[in-house]
């Protein structure tokens, strides 16, 4: 058989899936012999993405119901699918007669050039088993801060657990070629500081909206679209493997043996809960079982500030050296990650510095509202109205201003008093003048 090529991620949600499946169909669009194992656990994505349904997959090998050759889908779009699904899970579980039975039922299997694992996503044993027992791993990022991070941790157990082939890294859903790159030398410089990794960059496949809508038509956008930008970044990942090539080419049968081997004898994950020691004995926890429940307990969880029994001044300061040398190492990690994200916000944006987003929308409310200012009129300010105080209608000339009543003088509030201000004493003073000329036009009269 030929190569063996596992596609794996730190996180869902990256593309993953889309690229194993595209990047096999490619592959048999250039005449190569290509199968795709879907060994994501519990999440069918590879039946989604092409619309198929199988009825068996691996576990109904594994329990000797069904021949290898009876659950492999044949020819969908070119490739042949083998179904993992639930099967997967269990081959941690098999015992030494029944791993060597599965090796043989797959020793029967026809050769491919190809062979496109897809695994779930994240960091669990089955993943790291997989990647283990493959020479060549393809680990797909986004310029999401969240994927380089998570990507960054799967590196990290890769390297705990001694991965000695480098790593093939595509960047899915950019918006640019060149961001692509951006994000692939950032995260390399990060990695070649802290891991003994060694990077490679496979290419990046950019944002397009045709992906979106072959999801919803259950097919390949490569065969739907092959004009799409999307597409022609995967042919051009799967011209590159193609003359890539490798040296160590291996069957399946030999490639399941690696990943039962790696998840038998103890993978390593760095800082996942409930690992065990590293000291102790089998003989020791042999005999903390036989012990009644309230013993044990009194063995493991000690008093605050009480030291455990058996502890020296020495181990106490080698677990403070070891203390302090990872708080180094995370610092230094941290610090990298911070670089990554500083750099892509200049780059992408195309800002040569980072500005405050409240400022930058306090800016452009101001250049707004000096353009409505403009509109109104050769930019000058528009006078607020003002509340005019009560004016009384003009009085006729000639005739005698008509004194109002008390009732309706009085009838309003204090406010409707300020309102009229001295118009009583005007009216008055008026009234007297107008008698005044009218007894100097009439004296007689006035006399009488």
């Amino acid at each position: 058989m030929g190569r063996i090529i596992t596609v794996t991620s730190g996180k869902g949600g990256v593309g993953k899936t889309s690229i194993g499946v595209n990047t096999a169909v490619t592959l048999a669009a250039m005449g190569k012999r290509v199968c795709l194992f879907d060994a994501d656990l519990g999440l069918a994505n590879v039946n989604i993405l092409l619309g198929i349904y199988p009825r068996h997959d691996l576990s109904d090998v594994i329990t000797g119901e069904k021949r290898v050759e009876e659950i492999i889908i044949r020819n969908c779009y070119g490739i042949d699918i083998i179904p993992g699904s639930s099967g997967v899970a269990k081959l941690a579980d098999l015992t030494e007669r029944e791993i060597e039975t599965l090796i043989e039922k797959f020793k029967g299997l026809k050769d491919y050039d190809f062979v496109i694992v897809d695994t779930s996503a994240g960091i669990s044993k089955s993943v790291i088993a997989f990647c283990a027992a493959s020479v060549e791993t393809v680990l797909v990022l986004t310029p999401e801060p969240t994927s380089m991070t998570d990507g960054y941790s799967l590196l990290k157990v890769l390297a705990a657990n001694r991965y000695p082939y480098p790593v093939m890294v595509a960047v899915n859903q950019c918006t640019k070629i060149k961001v692509a790159r951006i994000v692939f030398d950032r995260f390399q410089e990060t990695v070649r500081k802290f891991l003994p990794i060694r990077l490679l960059l496979l290419g990046p496949v950019v944002k397009d909206p045709v992906v979106a809508r072959s999801v919803l038509e259950q097919k390949p956008f490569v065969s739907l679209f092959p004009d799409s930008l999307a597409a022609k970044c995967i042919r051009r990942i799967g011209e590159l493997l193609v003359r890539r090539g490798s040296s160590d080419a291996h069957g399946f049968d030999s490639f399941l043996l690696k990943c039962m081997d790696a998840i038998k004898g103890g993978i390593e994950i760095p800082g996942k809960r409930g690992a065990a020691p590293a000291t102790g004995g089998a003989h020791e926890k042999s005999a903390g079982k036989n012990k009644p429940a309230g013993e044990a307990m009194d063995e493991t969880i000690n008093a605050p500030g009480e030291r455990p029994a058996g502890q020296t001044d020495a181990d106490v300061s080698r677990t403070v050296e070891r203390l302090e040398s990872r708080v180094s190492e995370l610092t230094g990690e941290i610090a990298g990650m911070r670089r990554i994200l500083e750099t892509l916000a200049d780059k992408v944006l195309g800002t040569d510095q980072r500005e405050d987003v409240p400022a930058r929308a306090k800016e452009a409310e101001g250049r707004a509202l000096s353009e409505d200012v403009k509109e109104m009129g050769d930019g000058a300010p528009v006078e607020e109205p003002r509340v005019r105080r009560f004016d009384p209608p003009p009085k006729p000339e000639g005739r005698a201003p008509v004194e109002e009543p008390a009732e309706t003088v009085g009838r309003g509030a204090a406010s409707d008093a300020m309102d009229i201000g001295d118009e009583p004493l005007r009216i008055a003073l008026d009234f007297e003048a107008y008698v005044r000329s009218r007894k100097t036009e009439n004296p007689q009269k006035t006399m009488e």
